[in-house]
């Protein structure tokens, strides 16, 4: 029984080591990271968040379609692939600078109930769990397995990032720094041949039918949303809401009310191209860098220098 108290208490102490060891190392590579989405562009936005004056939040129809270096005020795009509205909440959490204007990208699917369930899209944040306070409570929270696991495990803060801090930390990018978190996006001439296809074969019959009402919402969006309407109201920061230009037909309900009921700011640009150009567009629901260019410039003048910005 000594023995194997004695032997459970080397592993113990052998884990925690390693672990421990593990994780300073990761922790030190990561911090010189600033390119690669998962880690490199967080990384450039808590080093940006509070010196920008506007900040665009959303999935890949945020990072690829508004070109933010198009504004005459400092700016950071966070948008990134496959991110949801948990995302957007936890980042949010921890900005501090006052009178700021965030700009969230809405993709009308997520408000849905039946199209949506609870997102964890923010659990890419983990290796800030025990570098930021905000991110912390965010985690104890909504991500608590994963927050127990990691007060345990260190190591277990960098699951599946590991390869990536390596690929950028020996071959490093600064197109994310020079565009300021755009990323724009360039099809070949092949690409726009198969999307002239696939575009063809739509039925642009179907558009958003803003006579049903939109009854049922996520609870998940509802309560992530209400989050982020608390902590702009404590930054006195103008939120804005935006759904930009797709070719693929929607036909839900539209999600104008949910915002208009609230009283907050929402634009829909869904369908702003109203004709077919093969170079605006990457695919079906992903504008190029022209077609992204074209809309920046549409979105900027109506929405963002519609009222007067003081700095």
């Amino acid at each position: 029984m000594k023995k194997a108290s004695i032997l459970l208490i080397f592993i113990l102490a052998t884990f925690y080591l390693f672990d421990r060891a593990t994780y300073l190392f990761l922790l030190k590579l990561d911090s010189s990271v600033f390119s690669g989405q998962d880690v490199g562009k967080t990384n450039l936005f808590f080093k940006e968040k509070d010196s920008v004056n506007v900040i665009v939040f959303g999935s890949s129809r945020a990072s690829h379609h508004f070109n933010n270096n198009l504004l005459n005020i400092s700016s950071f795009n966070m948008g990134m692939d496959g991110r949801k509205i948990d995302f957007v909440d936890a980042l949010v959490s921890t900005l501090n600078r006052q009178g700021q204007i965030i700009l969230v990208h809405v993709d009308p699917d997520e408000i849905i109930t039946k199209s949506q369930g609870v997102s964890n899209s923010a659990r890419v944040l983990a290796n800030y769990y025990l570098r930021d306070q905000s991110l912390r409570s965010y985690f104890n929270k909504y991500q608590f397995l994963d927050a127990s696991i990691i007060r345990f495990a260190h190591t277990y803060s960098y699951n599946g990032k590991a390869l990536g801090i390596l690929k950028n930390y020996f071959f490093p990018q600064t197109k994310l720094l020079k565009n300021k978190g755009y990323e724009p996006l360039f099809p070949t001439e092949t690409q726009k041949e198969i999307l002239t296809k696939q575009y063809s074969a739509l039925n642009l019959d179907t558009l958003p039918n803003s006579d049903i009402t939109l009854r049922e919402t996520s609870i998940n969006y509802e309560e992530h949303l209400t989050n982020i309407l608390e902590k702009c109201a404590r930054n006195r920061a103008r939120l804005i809401f935006f759904s930009s230009p797709t070719l693929v037909p929607y036909n839900g309900p539209s999600v104008k009310g949910y915002f208009d009921n609230r009283q907050l700011e929402y634009y829909d640009y869904s369908n702003y191209f109203n004709y077919y150009q093969p170079e605006d567009w990457k695919d079906l629901s992903h504008l190029s860098s022209i077609g992204a260019e074209k809309f920046s410039t549409k979105l900027i003048e109506e929405i963002v220098l519609s009222e007067e910005i003081k700095y």
